[in-house]
């Protein structure tokens, strides 16, 4: 089935040239899909790849969509059976938190032979309209996309994990390592001891040195790594909906490159910490190994510098502090940049960008006029005060204090009509 044969509103929300799924049969020979009541085999004869689709009876079916991915070295009667080791478990629970920052998922979980290593839920708020700004030309410099909302929510990503995670952070060391450290650390002790039957008796005691510290521990004082503990993170997502206008000529580019035209409508997303104040902690955990969180959650909010997500995060930095996310971005082939070398994809991927800037723009200027209202209010609050206290104190402009003067002053200011 071509991408011809979907209705023309579900032709913009498949995938360009099949590399996500195709990836798949890198490690699967026959994955196996359930949805709803379809269910979808793939399996190979040959060299060429074949489908079968059946019905699911009517007491299995369900509204979710199951992908059963069965790993060809797992498989014991496969002839390239190896298992493969566990991952190192916090960057996995890294990738999966990074996971749910832009895609249309709530809830992952993770488990390692039927147990559960890690759960993630996500919690998004209702989205509140923002303000454009008066006189912001809400159209890009090449007149192909403009500007037609602007949406604010605060999300919330909620973890579980299991402390055992704790101690997979780094690899197990061999056993010559682990002897060679005993030898080290015991070998002055040892020297110390045998230097009392062949020195001197008028010789000076030599003085031993210290031993080697001891590697620094993953868990807790208490070395307690049954049970779970928990971590959570905020965010707020601007969210741009943007109406696109292309000719003919370029939309038939667009779709000759990509084997789907150019969308009318589209939208780029702001992801960035809800805090104000800087200094606060980006995320919080509680339990015996609560540090893991601020791991777990480090790839999900910038520190440096955010990344453009194309569904997934590029390899493309944003060079301020917010992640970018466009699915409308054209990456290249290997999908780990933006494109922007082609002639008419780079055309389009650069409006997009001019899109986000306008995002950066908006949400700047909101942001400060949230700002101004909060001082606005204490500076009249102030003003309020200072009128009382001039009342009741009988003070009069001369004599009052240099603070209040000032705040007098500015409150005068504001209050003003």
């Amino acid at each position: 089935m071509s991408s011809t044969d979907f209705a023309p509103t579900f032709r913009t929300k498949i995938g360009a040239f099949g590399v996500g799924f195709y990836s798949v049969f890198a490690d699967c020979d026959e994955p196996f899909v359930v949805s709803g009541d379809k269910t979808m085999a793939f399996y190979w004869k040959g060299n060429t790849l074949s489908t079968k689709g059946s019905t699911v009876p009517q007491e299995h079916q369900t509204s979710d969509t199951t992908f059963s991915l069965d790993y060809r070295q797992a498989n014991t009667g496969s002839a390239s059976y190896n298992p493969s080791k566990i991952p190192n478990l916090p960057d996995l629970c890294q990738f999966l938190a990074t996971s749910l920052t832009f895609v249309g998922l709530q809830s992952i979980e993770l488990h390692i032979d039927n147990h559960k290593v890690i759960s993630f839920s996500k919690k998004t708020s209702p989205a509140t309209e923002i303000k454009v700004p008066y006189g912001l030309k809400t159209e890009t410099e090449g007149g192909f996309m403009r500007v037609s909302q602007v949406t604010r929510q605060h999300s919330q990503i909620d973890a579980e994990w299991s402390n055992v995670i704790a101690t997979a952070q780094n690899p197990p060391k061999r056993a010559t390592e682990l002897v060679q450290a005993e030898v080290r650390n015991a070998g002055t002790t040892l020297k110390s001891f045998f230097s009392k039957f062949s020195a001197s008796v008028n010789s000076a005691p030599t003085k031993a040195s210290k031993p080697l510290p001891a590697p620094e521990r993953l868990t807790t004082s208490t070395d307690d790594i049954s049970g779970d503990s928990k971590g959570v993170i905020f965010l707020q997502v601007c969210t741009v909906n943007v109406d696109t206008r292309v000719g003919r000529n370029f939309a038939a580019e667009i779709e000759r490159a990509t084997k789907k035209p150019p969308p009318k409508k589209t939208r780029i997303a702001l992801l960035t910490c809800p805090y104000d104040d800087p200094t606060a902690s980006l995320s919080t955990g509680s339990g015996n190994t609560s540090e893991l969180a601020s791991k777990i959650f480090s790839e999900v909010l910038p520190t440096k510098s955010g990344r453009i997500f194309i569904g997934f995060p590029t390899a493309q930095t944003t060079g301020f502090l917010a992640h970018v996310s466009a699915p409308s971005l054209i990456p290249t082939v290997e999908r780990e940049n933006v494109d922007l070398n082609a002639r008419f994809i780079s055309t389009w991927n650069i409006e997009l960008l001019r899109v986000a800037g306008l995002a950066c723009r908006i949400t700047y200027a909101s942001d400060m006029a949230e700002l101004q209202a909060r001082v606005g209010y204490v500076l009249r609050l102030n003003y309020m005060i200072a009128r009382l206290q001039s009342k009741t104190l009988m003070l009069s402009p001369f004599n009052m204090s240099f603070a209040d003067a000032v705040f007098l002053t500015l409150g005068k200011i504001l209050w003003s009509p």
